[in-house]
């Protein structure tokens, strides 16, 4: 794409919180298209956390906090209709991470997930078809507080034209120049993301740059 160093000129004011960091992540796919850069500001995150949650422990975690009550290895089974193995392998993990539980033959939450990102805002990158790109950054509403559409300066006229449809999707739209300069043109109102479970994904990924950060170079 066209960012270089400069993509953390994207700096928006949402993001500027006392004692918050912000970060970002390239080519972030949760299974609804690629998004080019997600920006994200967090104050810290735990250091008790070893284990990055994949998408299935995700899934398990969402099912035994959904239902409220302590599930065996064979109701887990039954309900995600993955082998046995699988789902003991994502139980321990999720066990060694403290957020489940043994009780007798079956197993509970015993934490609730905190989420690591205050604020997650994802950019579609575009050099230019703003269309694909808005439809594109819609889709990232899943996971995000905000979606952006990024073009070249050069190229954002005919979307400022038809900026009624970047208010009606609710995805922001902004410009950037070849000095990495930002222009917002409209910044929408911030949303709870679509999917809790693609959040937590998300905010492992963002565990998981932070643990790397934290470890000790050789």
């Amino acid at each position: 794409g066209f960012f270089t160093s400069d993509i953390q000129a994207f700096t928006l004011s949402q993001l500027r919180r006392q004692n918050h960091h912000i970060d970002y992540l390239l080519e972030v796919d949760l299974g609804h298209g690629v998004a080019d850069v997600v920006l994200y500001s967090h104050a810290t995150c735990p250091t008790d956390r070893k284990a990055r949650l994949d998408k299935f422990d995700i899934q398990v975690y969402s099912i035994l906090k959904e239902r409220r009550c302590a599930l065996t290895l064979f109701d887990i089974q039954d309900t995600t209709k993955s082998s046995s193995q699988k789902v003991s392998q994502s139980v321990r993990k999720l066990a060694e991470e403290g957020f489940v539980e043994p009780i007798s033959n079956a197993f509970k939450v015993s934490r609730s997930y905190e989420a690591h990102a205050q604020t997650i805002v994802a950019i579609e990158a575009k050099l230019t078809n703003w269309k694909r790109a808005l439809s594109q950054a819609y889709k990232y509403h899943w996971f995000s507080h905000y979606s952006f559409v990024l073009l070249p300066e050069s190229q954002v006229r005919s979307a400022k034209k038809n900026l009624d449809r970047f208010k009606h999707l609710k995805v922001g739209l902004a410009s950037i120049d070849g000095k990495g300069r930002v222009e917002l043109v409209y910044t929408p109102p911030r949303r709870k993301p679509y999917s809790p479970a693609m959040e937590m994904q998300l905010n492992e990924s963002v565990l998981h740059q932070w643990l790397k950060k934290l470890q000790p170079r050789t």
